[in-house]
C-alpha cells in the first residue's frame, strides 16, 4: 500500500503516486473484511490456473474472488520431465495429449508401475480409467513421471487426460488407496452433503489409535462445517475402492475421521513455505502430506484451538 501511495518500488521510481487508489482499497477492506483480487485488478478478464487435482474442489470459490465474467484458462498437464497435455478448448479440467512433443505409454494405476509393467499406447487407453504416465524423454529413455492421469474423453482420436494425482498410495489394512481415488471420493462426498472445501489433506492414522487402521482428513471448509461429510466420504471410498469396502466390512479398516481445521490453515502453511524460501509455483497441494510436522501444524488450527 505504501508503494501505491508514494509511487516507488524497492526504493526506485516505479509509477506515479496514487493516494486515492489506496483510500479506495482501504474502503474495500473495511466493507468486505479483506481485499479480494477483483478489488485490486479492476480490468482483469482471464486467469491462468491449475484446475485439476485438489484445485478442482475449491476452484469455483476461488473464481468468485476474481470477479464476474473472468474466464479461467487451464494450465497444461505437465511435469519437470515432460509436457503431457495442452488445452485446446474450454474443457473444464482435461486436455488432449501433446502428441507432437513426446511418445507416451500408459500403465494401469490399479497396481504399481515397475520396470516390467505391461504398457499401453495412446490408442489403447480407456475412458474413465486411471493410468501411470510413462514418457520417452528426448527419445533416449523411458521415464515414469510419478503422475497418475485419468482419461476423460477424446479430441478426435487423441485421448483427453486429466491430472488425477501423484503416484502415492496409503493402506490401512492392505487396500490400495491412491490419490486419484481419494480425490474422487472427496469430490463425490462433498456433492452428496453440499459441503464446500477450501482445501483438504489425507493422513493414515497410526495403528493402535482405534480398532483397525483408519484414514483421517483435515478439511478447511468454505462456509459451515458439514458433520455428515465423514460418513459420506467413507461410503464413497468404499464405492471407489473395493478393498476399502472389504476392510470396513471386516473391521480391519476403521471409519474415516474428518477433522475440521481453520479456514485459513492451508494458506498459513503455504505462507510458511514461501517464507522459508520455496518458490511459490513449487508449493503445491498435497493429498497425502509427506511429513507429520505439517499435519500437526494444520490440525492445530482446529476452530476450538484457533479461536
Amino acid at each position: 500500500m505504501d508503494h501505491i501511495r508514494a509511487g516507488p518500488l524497492g526504493g526506485h521510481r516505479h509509477t506515479a503516486p496514487n493516494p486515492k487508489r489506496v483510500e479506495q482499497i482501504e474502503e474495500y477492506a473495511k466493507a468486505f473484511g479483506t481485499v479480494h483480487p477483483y478489488h485490486l485488478w479492476l480490468r482483469l478478464t482471464a486467469v491462468f490456473v491449475w484446475n485439476s487435482g485438489l484445485a478442482r474442489s475449491y476452484l469455483p470459490r476461488v473464481r468468485e474472488t476474481y470477479g464476474p465474467g473472468v474466464r479461467l484458462f487451464s494450465a497444461p498437464v505437465t511435469s519437470c520431465e515432460v509436457p503431457a497435455a495442452v488445452p485446446v478448448d474450454g474443457h473444464p479440467h482435461g486436455a488432449p495429449l501433446y502428441l507432437p512433443g513426446c511418445v507416451y505409454e500408459f500403465v494401469s494405476a490399479e497396481g504399481p508401475v515397475t520396470a516390467d509393467s505391461e504398457t499401453l499406447r495412446a490408442a489403447e487407453v480407456e475412458v474413465g480409467r486411471d493410468y501411470h504416465l510413462v514418457s520417452h524423454v528426448g527419445g533416449l529413455y523411458r521415464c515414469a513421471v510419478t503422475d497418475v492421469v485419468t482419461v476423460v474423453g477424446h479430441v478426435g482420436r487423441t485421448p483427453r487426460i486429466e491430472y488425477a494425482g501423484r503416484d502415492v498410495v496409503r493402506s490401512a489394512a492392505g487396500e490400495r488407496l491412491t490419490e486419484a481415488v481419494a480425490l474422487r471420493a472427496l469430490r463425490a462426498a462433498c456433492h452428496d452433503t453440499g459441503a464446500e472445501v477450501r482445501n483438504a489433506t489425507f493422513r493414515l492414522c497410526p495403528e493402535g489409535e482405534q480398532a483397525g487402521g483408519h484414514h483421517q482428513v483435515a478439511v478447511a471448509f468454505s462456509g459451515p462445517p458439514a458433520p455428515a461429510l465423514a460418513a459420506a466420504l467413507d461410503r464413497r471410498l468404499s464405492q471407489e475402492c473395493a478393498d476399502h469396502a472389504a476392510g470396513r466390512g471386516s473391521g480391519s479398516v476403521g471409519p474415516v475421521e474428518v477433522i475440521t481445521v481453520h479456514p485459513d490453515a492451508f494458506l498459513w502453511e503455504w505462507e510458511r513455505s514461501a517464507r522459508s524460501g520455496q518458490r511459490p509455483p513449487r508449493i503445491k497441494d498435497r493429498v497425502y502430506l509427506p511429513d507429520e510436522e505439517t499435519w500437526t501444524r494444520i490440525v492445530a488450527t482446529a476452530p476450538e484451538v484457533a479461536a
